[in-house]
């Protein structure tokens, strides 16, 4: 459930949504063997192979998804939503499907996005009218349809938050009440919190609901390992994600986002931070303000807890509360190996790699322009070269840079799955294979 403020006079509560970066960006084409190049900060080279394999047309304003073994696109047309799954190497259309065309609820000030998932061999297809489809990744046949949006838990288990408010809070648009919104799970906004939420594991295969679990208030949830932390207005839970029963929990006061960092669940409340113990959920420490992100910058602290100030943010050891270090105002943070990448809030710039318990710099970045995860302890750098027609690459591997190589062509939003980058180019998608 997301919170909207909607008077800016206020002293800006905690919020608890925190949407996902999207800080995946340029990566590129194309060297057969590393080569040695002198790139500032580089270490020795190793041997990394990186491959072009191929393109694969799509719509600007589609999006895509490595799918295991091959690529799944997803364009809109004004009749229907088109599927196709593409094999990977080299790129061959495999089929195509249509779903029929959604539109949002009426009311709705949340939209539904275009992210699919993919577990097995079903692909998760979510709707605009918050809908999920079930799609069969083999033939492109429907499978089922679910009314409510789904999440990935474990490997053939997804989930289902399911928001209960009060007959009569549904907000009226031509009100000028000021305060939160309240989202639910439709999109639709709310003048006061929900009265419960359900929370539900499915069987991705079959649609088929596994277990229930009603709690009060709102809920945000966290996988950890095989379970599912679950934090509600009064307790914090630890629940098996396969069978929905409840392993441990304990009293809280809730809270609107939970991390999890050095063996502790960490929960952002309106007015108190709370870390818990995972193996017991005892509370460990608490600080009397949210170490969330500057909601005005966008600046953010992953993989480590943060503390913001007007000048910064202030990096918090997990085990004790106490603060290790500090970074710049503008600067957020996302975790690489044992280090931590710090990157430009704004232009998403990479800056440095720095150690994650002193904060000391161990590779200078500013010379490049952009990153993107590989789905491995690795994060890709890229950058466009005077002229604007070419494009270097590397990769953070163990705290330092490791260049890749060159090529002449320009992408942007890449995404990594099982050895593979998939990047935007004018043009659709284009695929690369990466082995180090």
């Amino acid at each position: 459930m997301a919170v909207i403020e909607l008077d800016p006079s206020r002293e800006t509560p905690l919020s608890p949504a925190r949407p996902p970066l999207h800080i995946f960006r340029p990566a590129g084409l194309v060297v057969a063997v590393v080569l040695l190049l002198a790139l500032g900060g580089a270490a020795p080279a190793a041997t990394t192979m990186w491959r072009s394999i191929g393109s694969i047309p799509l719509a600007t304003e589609g999006t895509f998804t490595p799918a295991g073994d091959r690529i799944v696109t997803l364009a809109d047309t004004d009749q229907a939503r088109v599927l196709t799954a593409w094999q990977q190497d080299p790129p061959r259309r495999l089929w195509t499907a249509s779903l029929p065309a959604s539109e949002p609820p009426d009311g709705v000030v949340l939209t539904a996005g275009n992210w699919l998932f993919a577990e097995g061999d079903t692909l998760m297809v979510p709707q605009s009218d918050y809908s999920t489809v079930a799609v069969d990744l083999r033939s492109g046949q429907t499978r089922y349809t679910l009314r409510n949006r789904v999440e990935p838990a474990l490997p053939g288990v997804g989930l289902i938050r399911r928001t209960i408010f009060r007959p009569g809070a549904a907000n009226d648009p031509g009100s000028d009440a000021d305060g939160m919104l309240h989202i639910g799970d439709d999109g639709r906004p709310y003048h006061e919190p929900p009265q419960r939420t359900e929370v539900s594991g499915i069987d991705l295969g079959t649609g088929r609901a596994l277990w229930r679990l009603p709690v009060r208030g709102a809920a945000v949830t966290r996988m950890v390992g095989a379970s599912l932390l679950v934090v509600s207005d009064d307790r914090l839970q630890e629940v098996d994600a396969t069978t929905g029963r409840v392993l441990r929990e304990q009293e809280s006061a809730g809270g609107g986002w939970v991390d999890i960092v050095g063996g502790l669940a960490v929960v952002f409340g309106a007015r108190t931070t709370t870390a818990y113990d995972l193996a017991t959920l005892t509370p460990r420490w608490h600080t009397p303000t949210g170490p969330l992100s500057d909601t005005a910058t966008g600046a953010r602290c992953d993989g480590v807890v943060c503390r913001r100030s007007e000048t910064g943010a202030e990096v918090i050891d997990p085990a004790t509360g106490a603060t290790r270090w500090r970074t710049g105002r503008e600067a957020s943070l996302r975790p690489q190996g044992s280090s931590l990448i710090e990157y430009d809030s704004v232009s998403q710039r990479p800056l440095r790699v720095v150690d994650a318990a002193s904060g000391r710099p161990t590779a200078d970045l500013r010379s490049w322009q952009t990153l993107s995860s590989l789905g491995t302890l690795e994060t890709l750098l890229s950058r466009v070269e005077p002229g604007g027609k070419r494009m270097s690459f590397a990769v953070v591997r163990a705290g330092q840079i490791q260049p890749l190589g060159y090529a002449d062509v320009i992408v942007r939003d890449c995404r990594a799955g099982d050895g593979l980058v998939v990047c935007r180019h004018d043009e659709g998608i284009e695929l690369f294979a990466y082995r180090a």
